[in-house]
């Protein structure tokens, strides 16, 4: 008797400290948000940053004010590196391996909203070890944006918005697989 109560004290108390030795996940900071405003539509772009001024992805709103509906051409569409384009964006719904092919467009209904998280096709790094996945490298430099080519019938409009963000460290992206935006397929 006197051993089943010691192991279940020692599992129980062994379990607490394990518990207790667990790390918090990465607190997100305050978002940087650019409003967006053309003829035919309102919305913003938000970057997501952690802790130590990592960032990784956009999100993207856009609401159509006009009557017709819109599209966006992801294939004439870029991230915004420092002003110039480097590369396409990713979304969910694409291979990840094959974020570089011809995208299919989306349309924006009219009178409604589209929202999307995007993140820059070249970000993402494939890692072999422990197993293989793709890892998303934070933003590097100050600006960021995108660039959208929003069609309307014959009519083209072209949404250039850029975020200015504090630039990280060289240091600030460790390769782990355990990153929160991790992503395997």
């Amino acid at each position: 008797r006197q051993k089943l109560a010691f192991t279940k004290r020692f599992t129980t108390l062994t379990a607490a400290f394990i518990a207790g030795c667990e790390t918090m996940p990465a607190k997100p900071k305050k978002p940087v948000i650019a409003e967006i405003s053309t003829d035919s539509i309102k919305g913003n772009l938000i970057a997501y940053c952690e802790d130590g001024d990592e960032c990784k992805l956009f999100e993207v709103t856009l609401k159509n004010t006009t009557n017709t509906t819109l599209e966006i051409d992801w294939n004439r569409s870029y991230y915004l590196k420092n002003n110039q384009p480097d590369g396409g964006l990713y979304f969910d719904g694409i291979i990840i391996a094959q974020r570089n092919n011809p995208k299919s467009p989306d349309i924006i209904l009219p009178n409604s909203t589209f929202q999307r998280k995007l993140v820059p096709n070249n970000s993402f790094e494939l890692i072999m070890f422990p197993a293989a996945h793709w890892f998303v490298k934070p933003f590097v430099g100050e600006k960021h944006g995108i660039y959208l080519t929003i069609k309307s019938g014959d009519k083209q409009e072209v949404i250039n918005t850029s975020l200015t963000l504090n630039p990280p460290s060289a240091q600030a992206a460790p390769k782990t697989p355990f990153s929160r935006y991790s992503f395997y397929n």
